[in-house]
């Protein structure tokens, strides 16, 4: 049989730094301190009335800083009372670390003994978080392998470790109670995938994939709701998009001005016959010199015009109008932050 811990047998008991009588293993199971307060002496009054009488030789003298000898007595005189007090510092720290030596020793030897104490007690401590952990993983293992049968078909697309619990791996609640705790979590994952599949969604396939991933009925029908809308918009831009071809494909191109017609040239009166000119060799015809190209006005440029309504005639008919003027350029349905935003992204079409 093994022999008893000396925790099994003596009692904790607090230490207190003085001596103390008793049992001699009592002495022993604590720490018992033999205390001799130390005493310094020193001959404070007289070094006292030593400084007094150097400082009072500088009470009445006042240095002037516009006087160059006074500003380098003044620096002389810093220096020698600066020495006094080195000297004062030095011997100070001398004394104070002679009497603190034995007080040094003692703590040195008092933590070195506690130390010994304290790794025993971290190696046992050891064990018993080993034990601890080792028993955290039973109780994750039951839990998991509970999940598993009583969630047969839960369990592939949403696995135990989005359920579990970090508590439940505690002391309390026990290993039956955290398997109650599951079995409500499972029911309720469950009960929400039904009502999710009764709702017919839209979108449905894609709100179902963000509630196993989320778990959460709520934020998927909200997902949901998003899909719809975003749907809606863009069937909507198709449809504007289709509007404004029809409209390219019926508005007529651009018409231009019609020339006047050139002026009738001026009658030539008839004369007498002349006899025939000897026949001349005709040159060879030059190419026509190509047409200069119109002058474009100084001040031409692009503009914008806001139009708050107008119909789609209303469009057409302002269109014909500017290119019978020489207006070139393009209609954008919608706002002006709308026609930019289709503008930027590529979409636009002639009028």
């Amino acid at each position: 049989m093994p022999r008893a811990k000396a925790a099994d047998t003596v009692e904790v008991v607090e230490v207190e730094a003085e001596i103390i009588d008793g049992a001699e293993d009592q002495q022993k199971a604590e720490l018992s301190v033999t205390n001799k307060p130390g005493s310094i002496e020193a001959n404070f009054d007289a070094l006292e009335e030593y400084v007094d009488g150097i400082l009072e030789d500088y009470a009445d003298w006042e240095p002037s800083a516009d006087n160059a000898e006074d500003v380098k007595q003044c620096d002389r005189e810093k220096k020698y009372l600066n020495g006094l007090a080195s000297q004062l510092d030095t011997r100070r720290k001398a004394v104070k670390s002679e009497y603190l030596k034995p007080l040094d020793a003692f703590e040195a030897r008092a933590n070195s003994i506690r130390d010994k104490i304290k790794a025993t007690a971290k190696r046992l401590d050891d064990v018993k978080k080993q034990a601890d952990q080792a028993e955290k993983d039973a109780k994750y293992s039951a839990l998991e392998a509970h999940y598993c049968e009583f969630a047969e078909l839960l369990a592939p697309v949403v696995p135990y470790a989005r359920l579990h619990d970090p508590k439940w791996l505690n002391k309390r609640p026990t290993l039956p109670q955290a398997i109650k705790e599951l079995d409500a979590k499972v029911e309720k994952v469950a009960n929400d995938w039904d009502s999710l599949k009764k709702r017919n969604l839209e979108f449905h396939d894609a709100a179902e994939a963000f509630f196993f991933e989320h778990l959460d009925l709520g934020a998927a029908c909200t997902y949901n709701d998003k899909l719809v809308e975003d749907h809606r918009r863009i069937e909507e831009l198709k449809r504007e998009m289709a509007q404004e071809e029809e409209a390219q494909e019926a508005a007529p191109a651009q018409e231009r001005p019609e020339p006047a017609p050139a002026p009738m040239p001026a009658p030539v009166p008839v004369s007498a016959p002349q006899p025939a000119p000897a026949p001349v060799v005709a040159c060879a015809p030059q190419p026509m010199p190509a047409p200069m190209p119109e002058p474009v006005p100084p001040d031409a440029g692009p503009y914008v015009m806001v139009i708050n309504l107008a119909t789609l005639d209303q469009i057409q008919q302002i269109g014909r109008f500017s290119g019978s003027i020489g207006v070139t350029g393009v209609f954008k349905r919608g706002t002006l932050q709308e026609a930019y935003m289709r503008e930027a992204g590529g979409v636009g079409y002639d009028r």
